[in-house]
């Protein structure tokens, strides 16, 4: 195989765990806009838990 091949194979798998690295901690760390998770029992959690019924 052609380094150059190789060099473009490694590059492209490197760049795509990269942007799956960045996914990952971009979603752990965003605020999210609807609220709690559902666990304190205030109106959101009781929508939430609508929604996921319907």
């Amino acid at each position: 195989m052609n380094q150059n091949i190789e060099y473009i194979i490694i590059g492209a798998a490197a760049g795509w765990a990269a942007f799956y690295l960045i996914r990952r901690v971009y979603k752990a760390f965003r605020i999210k806009d609807d609220g709690c998770e559902g666990s304190c029992g205030c109106a959101a959690a009781d929508l939430k838990k609508s929604k996921k019924l319907s």
